[in-house]
Parts: structure tokens; C-alpha cells; sequence
């Protein structure tokens, strides 16, 4: 099966890696003209018939060719030089390379040994195909229907579309400003994205275009944002920072009137509760102890029923984890895996079986249909740990390419989009897919 990994930013640092005992690289800057490498033949896209031309020399020894090739090694995209063949008769002068690496960019150079030594031309092959990309994102959010992922980078705002059944890169966009916690919706017939931006404006999106339908102000930082049934469900912050009742704000998406409002605290992120009408949860960001809420509204978007409860074990600046179970009965709150209920009850957590670190910590969750299996991404790790539920036992473990960050279901397909781990230059990302 092809994979295609993408890349938004360019920037990156190449790591050679040798095995131990071998000589090093053939030097980028030709030494030598004295042998001519060449590719003879295209098999196909990963196999090559290279050809050099014979260094006729006294007390010739042998020849040696090289590879460097590009690609991912024990999670990070790195370079890797290895001999592929040493040769001790002058004559030699063709190797069929078969066991070509998943790279997008492989150099080949020969090195021939006798009373002096010369370097061959350095060839380079872009493999067909093998693309590599890096992103930078912080959310994300799936459009089953269509296919597509959408990587949103909080910091800028800048949106990513992939196509994670063909993996290829759709479209990138930008709204031009930080943004919080986005939402995805289907309005007359359109899919649309919500990104709340740190400058007090929601901003309604064009999901096949990325670009920017429409705008409005709320006259505060907006923390979050959820569409259902033409209204917008909002979490903000007011410019005072000091009315803390009108924090959930229901707004209408064709009018932008505001339709009801209510709340307990500013800055928190609200996520609706799948499989109820107008059930929602919401958590505060850097409130401390961390407090929770739960919010039931009518089919008009006013306020029925209003609970709240206090939390001393979750961390109370860990917002990014906030998933709610398929039937809308319960959620998982951080990367500790605090398991609650609907009705605020903190039911048990998910422990890590895998990780040595007893510090460590899960970057995100899925669970199946039935709410009896829960997949947890390891946040240092190259793993996912599918765990039993409601007696969390662990079932079995995948090993990804990449440190696994968010995680989809579709249908009986797990879809991880996993990430380089560090560096400020970005992330290259992979999504990869497991059967369930």
C-alpha cells in the first residue's frame, strides 16, 4: 500500500545516520570526474539499474557504492548512508538496486580504491510518488462524509485539508489570526468550519475552499465553538473579564442575533455530547481547581438545565483532551484519561500499561460505537493502546510511524494523524490507518 505524507512548511535539518563501523557519507562536492555514474535503466519506481564507468588504475582494489537516503527513523525524518555493495573486480560495473527505502529523495555516488582514490558524479533519484510534508497543528477535525481531515494550527490559524482515503494534500488556508477550539457543521446543504479567532471574531468557513464565508464580532475572545441545527453554541471570554453569566452564548447562524446566553466562568472549551439534543459539557482553561459544567438546551437554543462541579485531579490547564463517548453518556477529560459522566461524576481513569514513565500521559482518544473500547495515543511514545472499557484492561497495542496525536474513527478504520515530536521549524505527519 502506497503511503503519502505531507508537508506544509519547508524547513527542516537533515541527520545523518550510519550504521556503526562504516565509512562515511560520499561528500556532497564531486572530487573526481574520473568515473561517471549514471542511472542505465528505470524498472520502475523502486527499482534502478545504475551503471558507472571503469577506473582503470594500478593495484585497483575494488569499488564501493553508496546510498543516502531520506526518510523516517525512529520517528524523526533523517538521513540514513549505507554501503550498498563493495566490488573487487574492475569489471563491475552495474548493480540493480531492489531494495530501494521509502524516501522521496535517495543519492547514489561510487567510490573507487587503487594507488589513488576518485569519487564518481553524485546522482540523485526523486522517487515517484514518496512525498514527505510537514505541518504544524494543534486541533483537528474529521468530515467522514468527504474524507478529510482538517489540521488546524491554533498559533496562526492556518487550516490544512487532506484527503486521508487517497492521502493526498487538498488545500491549505489561513484566517490570519490565532484561533481556539473550531467546530465543523453541515449548513444548507454546505460543510462549513468555525474558527473562534483571538481577535473577538468568529469566522464561518468554506470547507471545500477554505475560504472565508462569513464573519461577525462578539465582543470577546471566543474559547470555542459548535454548530447545530442553524445555531452557533459559543464559549468566550467578555472583554471585562467579569461577566461570567453570559459566558455560553447561543447565536443564530443566518441572523447572527443572539439568541439566549448563560454560564459560570470565562475562558473554557465546550464540546457537545453525541447522540442527545443540545447536551453539551464545558471545561475551564487555566482555572484552578479545574471546574466542569454541563448544559442541556431546547431545540430554540435557550437554556433548560444548568450543573457544575469542581475537580481537583485534573490539571487545570490540559483543555486540549475533551472527548465525549458515541452515546453522548459520558467523557474523557486530559491526558491522565479522567473518565466522567454526564451528570459530572468522575467514573475511574485509564491507566498506562505500556509507558516506564510514571509521569506519562496520553495526547488524545477514540472510542468505538458500543463505548467498550477506548484507543489512546501515547504522547511519547510510538504507540496506541486499545484499552477495554468500563474495566479498563489493555487489549492489544499499534506501533506507529510517527508519535500519535489525533485519533479518528471511521467505519472499522482507526485514523491516527501522528507527528515528528519537537522542533520549531514544524512537524512532518503522517496519517496512518489501522484496521479495527
Amino acid at each position: 500500500m502506497k503511503r503519502i505524507i505531507y508537508l506544509v512548511l519547508p524547513a527542516f535539518v537533515f541527520i545523518t545516520a550510519c550504521k556503526k563501523g562504516e565509512p562515511p557519507a560520499t561528500p556532497a562536492t564531486d572530487q573526481s570526474k574520473t568515473i561517471t555514474l549514471s542511472i542505465d535503466k528505470t524498472i520502475n519506481d523502486s527499482t534502478l539499474v545504475l551503471k558507472w564507468s571503469k577506473y582503470n588504475r594500478t593495484n585497483f582494489t575494488g569499488y564501493q557504492l553508496r546510498r543516502t537516503s531520506y526518510g523516517f527513523t525512529n520517528g524523526f525524518y533523517q538521513s540514513t548512508s549505507i554501503t550498498l555493495k563493495s566490488f573487487t573486480n574492475a569489471d563491475s560495473l552495474t548493480y540493480t538496486e531492489r531494495n530501494m527505502p521509502y524516501s522521496d529523495k535517495i543519492l547514489y555516488s561510487v567510490s573507487a580504491f587503487a594507488d589513488s582514490s576518485a569519487y564518481s558524479n553524485i546522482i540523485t533519484y526523486n522517487r515517484p510518488n514518496t512525498v514527505f510534508l510537514q505541518a504544524l497543528f494543534s486541533d483537528a477535525l474529521i468530515d467522514r462524509q468527504n474524507k478529510i481531515l482538517y489540521l488546524i494550527y491554533q498559533n496562526n490559524g492556518t487550516i490544512t485539508a487532506i484527503n486521508y482515503a487517497t492521502n493526498t494534500l487538498i488545500k491549505t488556508g489561513s484566517v490570519g489570526v490565532g484561533v481556539n477550539f473550531s467546530g465543523i457543521g453541515t449548513f444548507q446543504g454546505s460543510t462549513e468550519l468555525y474558527v473562534p479567532g483571538n481577535d473577538g471574531q468568529l469566522y464561518i468557513i468554506d470547507a471545500a475552499t477554505l475560504a472565508t464565508k462569513e464573519k461577525f464580532a462578539t465582543s470577546g475572545h471566543i474559547n470555542s465553538v459548535y454548530q447545530m441545527d442553524g445555531k452557533l453554541f459559543v464559549a468566550w471570554t467578555a472583554a471585562s473579564y467579569g461577566d461570567n453569566t453570559t459566558s455560553i452564548r447561543v447565536y443564530d447562524r443566518v441572523t447572527k442575533q443572539l439568541i439566549s446566553s448563560t454560564g459560570y466562568y470565562n475562558n473554557t472549551r465546550l464540546v457537545w455530547l453525541p447522540g442527545t439534543n443540545y447536551e453539551f459539557i464545558e471545561e475551564t482553561a487555566n482555572e484552578s481547581p479545574t471546574q466542569f459544567q454541563y448544559y442541556k438546551f431546547d431545540s430554540s437554543g435557550l437554556s433548560l438545565s444548568e450543573s457544575t462541579i469542581t475537580n481537583y485531579a485534573v490539571n487545570p490547564y490540559d483543555v486540549s483532551i475533551l472527548k465525549a463517548f458515541p452515546d453522548g453518556s459520558r467523557f474523557i477529560a486530559s491526558s491522565m484519561g479522567y473518565v466522567f459522566t454526564k451528570n459530572l461524576v468522575q467514573e475511574t481513569y485509564i491507566p498506562n500499561y505500556i509507558s516506564t514513565d510514571p509521569n506519562a500521559k496520553f495526547s488524545d482518544f477514540e472510542i468505538n460505537s458500543a463505548g467498550s473500547v477506548i484507543y489512546c495515543a501515547e504522547a511519547s511514545d510510538r504507540l496506541i493502546n486499545v484499552m477495554s472499557y468500563p474495566s479498563p484492561k489493555l487489549l492489544k497495542t499499534y506501533n506507529t510511524v510517527l508519535y500519535p496525536s489525533k485519533l479518528f474513527i471511521d467505519g472499522n478504520q482507526l485514523i491516527c494523524v501522528s507527528k515528528q515530536a519537537g522542533g520549531a521549524s514544524g512537524y512532518y505527519i503522517d496519517i496512518e490507518k489501522f484496521g479495527l
